[in-house]
């Protein structure tokens, strides 16, 4: 992992650099072909590498670097692979070489369980239903949805969503978990509300209310529901019934009721 990260233009400088990398992986290597990997967090691409390898190639004896990608290291690896590999098992957590961020699964637990939040409302409701209200002829708020993403992505380098970053990086973390959130909140209350304008109630007497109960998930499910309804100031809560499409009565308990005050 970033074995090969850096190489400064001088030849002679990247020359010691690769040697000492391909001197560390000849040690332990188990195929003729040795991975260099030129990157790491935060870096970008060089440019020079390209020119850099063709001289590296006239000063490397019996050894050819290429540039490639992973695909062909594997490939190739497959090929020249020994017959017999010591096998190791484990968690693989105690890297002798690299620093592996541990015992961060619930480090700030909170910004777990935002990101979660997050997910499900983008994955679960933002973006299935907005597939369904395309198809009901609704506009596809593309532009909307990425951008809710783009904050929740913004929040997810190791060092953001591992928890161990100073606390002023996780400050500024809920503040765009909160962008997500009322974006894709936004985009869900609006598909639902084209998708429900669609749905017939006809049937409906004139002193009766639809109540229309959406499930995100793709398999049938038998749950509570919590809703928030707005009836008219002249119903009697204490005469209000829950019924099916098929007339069936539901139970339900009243949790609460007061008056909505909206300008």
């Amino acid at each position: 992992y970033c074995n090969a990260k850096s190489l400064p233009e001088d030849v002679n400088q990247a020359y010691k650099l690769i040697k000492e990398a391909i001197d560390d992986l000849l040690s332990r290597e188990t195929s003729k072909s040795l991975l260099l990997l030129n990157g790491v967090d935060h870096l970008e691409a060089q440019p020079h590498i390209s020119l850099l390898v063709k001289e590296l190639n006239k000063r490397l004896i019996d050894i050819k670097i290429k540039q490639g990608n992973l695909k062909e290291y594997i490939d190739y690896a497959k090929e020249t692979i020994k017959p017999h590999l010591n096998r190791v098992t484990g968690e693989f957590r105690s890297g002798k070489d690299v620093h592996i961020l541990q015992s961060v699964y619930s480090s700030r637990m909170y910004i777990k369980q935002a990101n979660e939040r997050c997910e499900t409302l983008l994955e679960n409701w933002a973006e299935p239903t907005a597939s369904l209200a395309w198809l009901m002829g609704k506009d596809y708020p593309r532009g909307l949805i990425r951008t809710s993403w783009r904050w929740l992505l913004k929040n997810h380098p190791h060092d953001s969503i591992c928890g161990c970053s100073i606390d002023q990086v996780h400050k500024e973390m809920m503040t765009r978990f909160d962008w997500s959130k009322q974006i894709a909140q936004e985009v869900i209350n609006n598909n639902l509300d084209y998708i429900t304008d669609k749905i017939k109630i006809d049937y409906l007497n004139k002193d009766e209310l639809a109540l229309i109960v959406f499930n995100p998930l793709p398999y049938s499910i038998d749950e509570n529901v919590k809703a928030r309804i707005k009836f008219p100031k002249e119903i009697n809560l204490n005469r209000v019934k829950v019924l099916t499409t098929e007339r069936k009565e539901i139970p339900y308990q009243l949790k609460g009721y007061g008056l909505d005050y909206r300008s």
